[in-house]
């Protein structure tokens, strides 16, 4: 594995100087290792797209608003362990408005500095899986989380 993604914000340092970036890295990481290979493609594949578009278009109101009942993001993200985190972690907060849920990310200095870390971090955290769960065969998920969790924290 190459070196990890920077920092947001210039910090070289996350786990002295931003613990609860540290803190959020780490506890999503182990999250999602207990997740199948499969699982973890689809949730790369899903805010990865999400990601791309808020970058694209910041100023579309309609990438920041996720459906949480739209079965796609549901499967692909909601249904993950450490999907809501993660996208908690990316600056998504939870909403409800007119009796429906929606994730919403609100536009903020730095996002793009912020999203950009996010999606390195995720792209680097799922290879890092797949390759666990490849060296491994086919192994169930539960013999996973920690040969993915060793790899993910030498990141």
């Amino acid at each position: 594995h190459g070196p990890p993604p920077a920092w947001p914000r210039g910090t070289s340092n996350p786990s002295s100087a931003m613990p609860p970036l540290a803190d959020a890295t780490e506890r999503v990481s182990r999250m999602l290792a207990a997740n199948p290979a499969e699982q973890v493609t689809q949730l790369e594949e899903m805010l990865s797209t999400v990601v791309t578009n808020v970058l694209e278009q910041p100023d579309n109101a309609r990438f920041r608003s996720l459906r949480a009942n739209n079965k796609r993001l549901a499967r692909s993200v909601l249904d993950v362990r450490g999907g809501r985190q993660l996208l908690a972690a990316m600056g998504f907060r939870h909403a409800t408005r007119e009796g429906e849920s929606f994730y919403d990310l609100a536009p903020r200095e730095g996002e793009a500095e912020d999203l950009g870390f996010w999606l390195a971090w995720l792209r680097e955290q799922c290879e890092a899986c797949r390759d666990a769960h490849a060296s491994r065969g086919a192994a169930p998920s539960s013999a996973l989380p920690d040969a993915c969790t060793e790899v993910v924290i030498i990141l």
